[in-house]
């Protein structure tokens, strides 16, 4: 038996071929004295026709007895001589050439080609053109003998091909119609090899051969049905062929014959025509004609042989990929007990194969997924993730990804441990990207309800999806899968703390710079949500996060909105970011320690960038850390009594801002504000005496407008005033504050504590003039 497409075939070695001569052959008996088979290869050479028959035919008896003699005539030079004398006996006028030689030659021939080595000899010898000639012989023996013989060699490609050039294809088809039903099953079963070849298989429709073969499949002789429904099986490899077939009429015979419990030998082989079938569109369109949904099934349900079973189950699946029949299919009344039994049931690699790749092909939409779900496909599926055979598994993870998108099974699928299964293959290293990607996208969709999430991350899945993540690197598929994935998981704060501690923003603001689109959209939206943990939007900030995004949102991908999402949610963790960029700090936003103001800027930086740039003369950065900054954390510790100490607000606004101006060289005129430019000489001297162009707030003394506002902006924070603060031109900044419902502009350095309503003359006036 040889295996063909998931079947066990019948292989042509084991044909029957016989040993002497049949009673039609007319020759002399064979009366030579010498049985030593080295001088019987001796006198192949001979000048005399009847002594090379005399040798051929006892050298062909001694060939029939073992395979070690076989060989013996290979090695030892029995085949050149043989061909040879074949050649140039048909090389002469058909009245001159001796039947006798035609006969004996191709009997030796037809015994030796069983083995393997003599096929090949053979082939070198150019014999396919004088077997193929044979085909025309009177003699019923030469007849077959040479029709066996090219049985025997038409299992190679070449020699497939070659009989085709030599014209073997239209003879053999003539003998496969003839009544002598042992010559036509040999010549079926080597058009049947024939059509493992791609130009023999449309060599064979091109001459008529599919009504042909149809009609030997309703012969009365099961070898022959069996050969005629082998060779149909390999021609509806070929497009064209399929499309003959259904021309043809002979789907109809085809599932006649399969839905036929008497004929269940032929069942693999019809199985396998239908499947072939189902990839052309218009059988797959004839369904309600063809009753085919039908019979499958009913093969399944009945069958056994694991051939027959595969065949159908791929039919099944085939048929699923049209959506009117994929309705058909899991509507039937037999499809759960069917399907759904065997594969909980069957151990057949390709069966299961088969199934998953149906059940992939029914999950298309919700609904589809609910019935597959209803009637018990997820347990089975989730035991196929397990399965030694990589087709299996892949094909059931594909499945399980399409179930995964939809809220009603993913509790199915944690119930039936799919979520230990799917860590176990993202954990099992050397997968194909494929599975791994699909493995992602599955976890990403579970990640939807916290239940998948807290299951997760006891599996101990950040760290594996990190590791994945880093192997993958040149796959931006894969890439973005995991991305994915990583983002689905940060959504519960313990997974964000552990990415956050295994440096998982080292992986993930590179990808913000990614040639592949989805990857940068992918890891924008990872990194949005992990920004949600304080210290990690700070790594983010501290390893040029900021910058990418902001590449990413002047440039023209598709990936912008998703970044501008991404900053925004950053900057709601970054206040420093957040006002060197938008040049404002909201009535909620408390400024934290640590902030800096380092003035207006398109590109902001690290605080440890900046505190290693070299002294220049641009503009101080200014740092807030009342824990070092003395004169800073008593003015806070000031702004925190004045809570108890000052209980009406207005006032309570007045005497913060009496305490910033006080703190920063007093109030202002406004004709001499202009000239108060000492604070500029201060300011260097500080940056000097700090060897940094980063000085604490509390050291300033002399203070102009932006110093006086982030002043102002931290003690209402602390003082429980809600304040806005806000950056204008040069040197502008300002503060407000709502009283009575109306917001107002708090004067620090000219009417210290005076409140102008928004949008008057003397608000525009302080923020702008």
């Amino acid at each position: 038996m040889a295996g063909y497409g998931g079947l066990e075939v019948a292989d042509d070695a084991s044909l029957k071929v016989p040993g002497v001569p049949r009673g039609e052959r007319t020759l002399m008996p064979v009366s030579i004295s010498v049985s030593d088979p080295m001088t019987l290869i001796l006198l192949l050479s001979s000048p005399e026709d009847y002594v090379f028959h005399m040798a051929a035919l006892a050298l062909g008896a001694y060939a029939e007895l073992a395979a070690e003699n076989r060989k013996f005539v290979v090695t030892h030079g029995g085949l050149a001589p043989t061909v040879a004398r074949l050649k140039a006996t048909l090389a002469l006028p058909a009245e001159a050439q001796m039947a006798a030689v035609l006969q004996s030659a191709s009997f030796l021939l037809c015994v030796t080609a069983r083995d393997g080595s003599a096929r090949r000899a053979m082939v070198k010898l150019d014999v396919v053109e004088p077997l193929a000639t044979l085909l025309k012989a009177d003699d019923i023996a030469t007849l077959e003998n040479a029709t066996l013989a090219l049985t025997a060699l038409s299992r190679d490609y070449a020699t497939a091909a070659a009989i085709v050039s030599v014209g073997g294809i239209p003879a053999l088809l003539n003998l496969a119609q003839l009544p002598d039903q042992e010559l036509a099953y040999y010549a079926t079963v080597a058009l049947g090899n024939c059509a493992a070849e791609y130009n023999s298989r449309r060599a064979i429709m091109s001459v008529g051969g599919i009504p042909i073969l149809l009609s030997l499949l309703a012969s009365e002789t099961p070898n022959l049905r069996l050969a005629a429904a082998r060779a149909i099986a390999r021609l509806t490899k070929e497009f064209s062929n399929r499309v003959a077939l259904r021309t043809a009429d002979g789907l109809p015979l085809v599932l006649q014959f399969l839905g036929d419990p008497s004929l269940s030998f032929l069942a693999p082989y019809l199985a396998a025509t239908m499947a072939a079938c189902l990839e052309e569109q218009g059988t797959l369109e004839a369904h309600a004609e063809l009753g085919y949904v039908q019979v499958l099934l009913t093969v399944l349900a009945t069958s056994t042989a694991a051939g027959t079973l595969a065949q159908a189950s791929l039919a099944l699946a085939r048929v699923c990929n049209h959506e009117p029949a994929r309705s058909v299919v899991l509507h039937h009344d037999a499809f759960g007990s069917v399907v759904v039994n065997l594969l909980n049931e069957s151990t057949d690699t390709t069966v299961l194969a088969h199934l998953a790749q149906l059940i992939l092909n029914c999950a298309t939409t919700s609904a589809n997924c609910t019935l597959l779900r209803e009637l018990g496909a997820i347990p089975g599926l989730v035991a196929l993730l397990r399965h030694f055979n990589p087709v299996v598994h892949a094909t059931a993870l594909a499945a399980i990804a399409a179930f995964a998108l939809h809220y009603e099974n993913r509790s199915a699928l944690r119930h039936a441990d799919g979520l230990q299964a799917l860590v176990a293959i993202l954990d099992g290293g050397r997968q194909e990207p494929s599975v791994i990607r699909n493995a992602a996208d599955a976890l990403t969709s579970m990640c939807q309800e916290h239940e998948s999430r807290s299951i997760l991350q006891a599996l101990k899945i950040m760290p594996i999806l990190l590791a994945s993540l880093k192997a993958a690197a040149e796959d931006a598929e894969l890439v973005a899968a995991l991305t994915r994935a990583i983002a689905g998981m940060a959504h519960e704060e313990t997974a964000r703390d552990e990415l956050t501690t295994l440096s998982g923003v080292d992986l993930l603001v590179p990808l913000l710079s990614s040639e592949s689109a989805p990857v940068r959209r992918d890891a924008a939206w990872a990194i949005s949500v992990c920004c949600a943990q304080e210290m990690f939007a700070q790594q983010v900030c501290n390893r040029g996060g900021i910058d990418q995004l902001q590449n990413l949102i002047h440039g023209q991908g598709s990936d912008r909105e998703r970044a501008h999402d991404t900053l925004a949610q950053l900057l709601k963790k970054n206040f420093s970011a957040k006002y060197a960029l938008t040049s404002k700090l909201g009535w909620e936003d408390v400024i934290p320690a640590g902030f800096y103001d380092m003035g207006r800027s398109r590109r902001f930086q690290p605080l440890a960038e900046l505190r290693e740039t070299k002294l220049n003369s641009k503009r101080e950065v200014l740092l807030v850390n009342p824990l070092k900054d003395k004169v800073l954390g008593e003015l806070i510790t000031r702004a925190i009594a004045l809570v108890e100490e000052v209980p009406e607000r207005t006032d309570r606004i007045a005497a913060l801002a009496a305490m910033v101006a006080d703190a920063m060289g007093g109030p202002k005129d406004w004709l001499s504000y202009n000239e108060f430019g000492e604070y500029e000489y201060e300011l260097s001297a500080l940056k000097v005496a700090c060897k940094s162009n980063v000085i604490p707030l509390g050291a300033v003394t002399k203070g102009v407008f932006y110093h006086r506002a982030l002043l102002f902006k931290i003690l209402a924070d602390n003082a429980k005033i809600s304040a806005t603060l806000e950056r204008g031109e040069y040197t502008r900044a300002w503060n407000v504050v709502r009283v009575r419902s109306k917001p107002r502009i708090v004067d620090l350095t000219f009417d210290v504590g005076a409140l102008y309503v928004v949008g008057t003359e003397k608000a525009e006036r302080y923020a702008k003039i």
